[in-house]
């Protein structure tokens, strides 16, 4: 929790967050699930708003792009060419905004806007079990992250995989198993 450094990164905050949840789920006897259904949605609007931080702080972007929306900025010319990530030509190009980074804060907050409005109108609407908005947040957030991260130039890495690319993937992975399972189960629990 090195503020100075930038704070805690979002999965360190969702595995915070979820003990949290198992915590108060033990503490007043209610499923893990049930609070989970709860709080994803608002963790949801928290990366909706949250990501907005990483554009104000000029943090967080992807690698160089030519697309309209790109982003550009002084510093993120010097610190893409003090890493070596881009050429003196490309530092140049970004100086005079012909050449800029990808906004992936805008692309996650965009895709947790999506995910809110599906879970808003679609999922809870159609919940046959607790845990079922979790696990859809879950697999959708997940599967955002995975893509978006692979065009981001700050990832930590083990050893050639980026983290947060194989947390994603096991968090989608763990949501699409446990909707399967779940929706089997509601569906031979109907059908008796």
């Amino acid at each position: 929790i090195a503020l100075w450094r930038g704070g805690i990164a979002i999965y360190g905050a969702i595995i915070g967050g979820a003990l949290a949840v198992v915590i108060v789920s033990l503490w007043k006897k209610k499923s893990v699930f049930y609070l989970g259904d709860i709080m994803a949605p608002c963790v949801m609007i928290g990366q909706i708003i949250g990501r907005w931080g990483n554009f104000v702080n000029i943090e967080a972007y992807g690698k160089v792009t030519r697309l309209p929306w790109r982003m550009c900025s002084p510093s993120i010319a010097s610190d893409l060419l003090r890493e070596g990530q881009i050429t003196l030509q490309q530092c140049d190009e970004i100086m005079q905004e012909t050449l800029g980074v990808h906004p992936t804060f805008l692309y996650e907050s965009l895709w947790n806007l999506i995910g809110f409005i599906l879970i808003h109108f679609v999922v809870a609407k159609r919940k046959s079990f607790n845990g079922q908005i979790t696990c859809f947040w879950l697999a959708w957030y997940g599967f955002g992250r995975m893509l978006i991260e692979g065009l981001r130039t700050d990832s930590l890495y083990l050893g050639p995989f980026r983290v947060s690319q194989l947390l994603s993937a096991c968090l989608v992975v763990l949501g699409i198993i446990i909707i399967v399972k779940n929706r089997k189960k509601a569906l031979t629990n109907s059908q008796n």
